[in-house]
C-alpha cells in the first residue's frame, strides 16, 4: 500500500491529496467542538463584496483545500488504478481539482445567498398590526410577545402594553410606539 502511495510519481498527487484531505477533517473535527479556522488568501481587488456570496472566493483554504482533494486523490487513481502516464493523470486530476474547487465555491455562494440580516428596524413597525404569540400582560406586568412579518420575515417581538387587561393570544394588536432602549413595542387592541 504504501508503494502505491508514495513510490515513483505518486507522491506528487498523494501530498496534496492528504494535505487537503487533513485539513477538511480537522474543519470538521473543530466545527463539532465550536471551533474554526478561518483564513482568506485573497490576491482581488475585492470586487463585488457587496453582493451575497460574495466571500466565496477561489483563493480561500477551504477551496485550495478542496482542489487539492480533487487533483490528489483522483490523479492518484488515474496514475495508479488506470495506469495513465503522469501527464494525463495529472490533467485528470487538474480537472477534478477546478471541479470540485468549483462545486465548493458555488454551493458557498448559494449557502451565503440564503442569509439575510435579522436586524430589525422596531421605528418601522408603528402603526402594524400583528398577532398576540404569548399574551400580553396588564401594565406594568410584564411583557409578551406578537408576531411580526416584515418584508417576507417572520419576527417575534416582546411587547408590553398600558391597559389594565391581559391580551390574549392571537388577538389582533396595533404597535402605537417603540422603547428603543429595551426593544420591545407598545401596541393597544386593533
Amino acid at each position: 500500500m504504501m508503494e502505491g502511495l508514495f513510490g515513483g510519481m505518486a507522491p506528487w498527487f498523494t501530498a496534496p491529496a492528504l494535505l487537503g484531505t487533513g485539513y477538511l477533517l480537522l474543519q470538521l473535527a473543530l466545527g463539532h467542538l465550536g471551533g474554526d479556522i478561518d483564513a482568506d488568501l485573497d490576491v482581488g481587488s475585492g470586487h463585488g463584496m457587496d453582493n451575497p456570496g460574495a466571500e466565496a472566493r477561489w483563493l480561500s483554504l477551504e477551496t485550495v483545500s478542496a482542489f487539492f482533494v480533487g487533483f490528489g486523490w483522483i490523479g492518484l487513481a488515474a496514475h495508479r488504478a488506470l495506469d495513465m502516464t503522469f501527464l494525463s493523470s495529472s490533467l485528470a486530476g487538474l480537472a477534478a481539482g477546478l471541479g470540485v474547487a468549483w462545486m465548493v465555491i458555488s454551493l458557498t455562494r448559494q449557502v451565503m445567498k440564503l442569509q439575510s440580516s435579522g436586524n430589525l428596524d422596531l421605528n418601522a413597525t408603528v402603526g402594524r398590526e400583528a398577532p398576540v404569540y404569548i399574551a400580553i400582560p396588564p401594565a406594568d406586568a410584564g411583557t409578551g410577545r406578537i408576531t411580526l412579518v416584515v418584508n417576507n420575515t417572520q419576527h417575534e417581538v416582546s411587547a408590553r402594553q398600558s391597559g389594565h387587561e391581559a391580551i390574549a393570544t392571537n388577538t389582533l394588536v396595533r404597535i402605537i410606539e417603540v422603547d428603543a432602549a429595551t426593544g420591545t413595542v407598545v401596541v393597544e387592541r386593533a
